[in-house]
């Protein structure tokens, strides 16, 4: 059986193009999660300028005397509006990790089953293999013993014909010693 270096070669670009894939995806995937988590890092650095301009703002209206409640109530709204954002980003980068985790252990479920799979396929044709390895031995053994009967009925046949020759040779050796004693 020749190797099908087609066949090999087809396999091998199956496998280089699904782990291009699989890269790139990753690399989509964790772009996108820096990018989140750079987008909350700047909500959370927006949150504490806020917390200062608050603390600064509450502090010159109580030293000026001045009612600060309508800042406070806009700064804090504005606080709950960037957490409010910082949450909706936590949740969407848990849910991208969440997904990755599932396809990872799907593709580790895929890899095991294939890999049960080949054993098994792997023991029957081992089984097989030693079936017919049973078999072949079991026919060179008849084989050999079929030879070895031939050879010495051959060798049988070979010795009753050599005394049969002899037996010839010398009843005409007798008879050409007659006739020349007749002349």
């Amino acid at each position: 059986m020749a190797f099908d270096f087609s066949a090999f070669f087809e396999k091998v670009k199956e496998k280089a193009s699904s782990a291009a894939s699989a890269a790139s995806k990753k690399t989509s995937e964790v772009s996108t999660i820096a990018k989140l988590s750079i987008s909350q890092k700047q909500l959370e650095s927006d949150i504490v300028k806020i917390y200062s301009e608050l603390g600064k703002a509450v502090y010159l209206a109580h030293r000026d005397g001045t009612d600060a409640a309508g800042l406070i109530a806009e700064n804090c709204a504005a606080i709950d509006e960037k957490n409010a954002s910082i949450d909706q980003i936590k949740a969407e980068i848990a849910e991208i990790k969440a997904k990755a985790e599932a396809e990872k252990a799907e593709r580790a479920e895929a890899k095991a089953q294939a890999e049960a799979a080949a054993k098994e396929a792997a023991e029957t044709v081992s089984a097989e293999a030693s079936e017919v390895a049973e078999e072949v031995k079991e026919a060179a053994e008849e084989t050999a013993e079929a030879v070895s009967e031939a050879a010495e009925s051959a060798a049988e046949a070979a010795k009753e014909f050599t005394y049969t020759c002899e037996e010839v040779v010398e009843e005409k050796a007798e008879e050409i010693r007659k006739d020349i004693q007749d002349l």
